[in-house]
């Protein structure tokens, strides 16, 4: 297998698939247990990388170097397995592990959408791309998403990834419920205490200091033994 540390920018911008094979679990992460903590690393990721910025304007140094001063946030590993795909076609690969994590990202990812939709922000067509392949380069309409989730919700995903914002009920698919509360966190924390915007911090967080360590699996690494290891002899995710 093989390891390597990338910025979610470099995992969600390359044109291809992530698909949650039938194996794994449903999505059971919640605002409580797991989205709050994440925005909240997001929010004090994007406040460091703000500082930075204010301070390299106000003393007039560089701010590329302020900026790469930031320390990134990792957000720990996904394993995956690269499955057969036809010639010219997207790269397929099952997530073997982190599914959540990922699942939660895009719906993170989304949420920010929201935001830089509703504002006209400029950067909305850059994050865009994080959930989407491009129109030329897929043949059936859900090669659009980047990634696939089992099969049991592939109805629903696609509402959650859809531009236009869902009506949502108190007995939302918690797809919804991540996607409605990454946006209103955002929402919420647009603006610093000194008035400052803080899009441009939030959005450059997500896409350069949010950090995965990807493992791809070689073909003679069997997929489903990797996942009983890492998810039925350790202690519970």
């Amino acid at each position: 297998m093989e390891a390597d540390t990338k910025a979610l920018k470099k995992i969600m911008t390359v044109e291809g698939r992530y698909v949650i094979p039938t194996f794994q679990r449903d999505y059971e992460w919640t605002r409580e247990g797991q989205w709050e903590l994440l925005f909240e690393d997001l929010d004090s990721v994007a406040g460091r990388l703000g500082a930075a910025r204010v301070e390299a304007e106000a003393t007039g140094s560089s701010q590329a170097r302020a900026e790469r001063s930031v320390a990134p946030h990792f957000l720990g590993a996904v394993v995956c397995d690269q499955l057969p795909s036809p010639t010219g076609g997207l790269t397929l690969s099952a997530v073997i592990d982190g599914q959540q994590r990922l699942t939660t990202l895009q719906l993170l990812v989304r949420g920010v959408l929201d935001v830089l939709q509703e504002t006209g922000s400029g950067r909305a067509r850059q994050v865009k791309r994080l959930l989407e392949n491009p129109e030329d380069v897929i043949d059936h309409p859900h090669e659009r998403y980047k990634l696939w989730p089992r099969r049991k919700d592939r109805d629903v995903w696609p509402v959650a990834m859809s531009d236009e914002v869902p009506a949502y009920g108190t007995e939302d698919h918690l797809y919804l419920q991540a996607r409605r509360f990454f946006a209103d966190s955002v929402r919420n924390s647009l603006v610093d205490d000194q008035g400052r915007d803080r899009i441009d911090d939030f959005v450059d967080a997500l896409l350069d200091l949010f950090k995965l360590v990807v493992i791809d699996l070689d073909d003679n690494d069997d997929a489903q033994v990797i996942f009983e290891v890492l998810n039925g002899r350790q202690t519970p995710l």
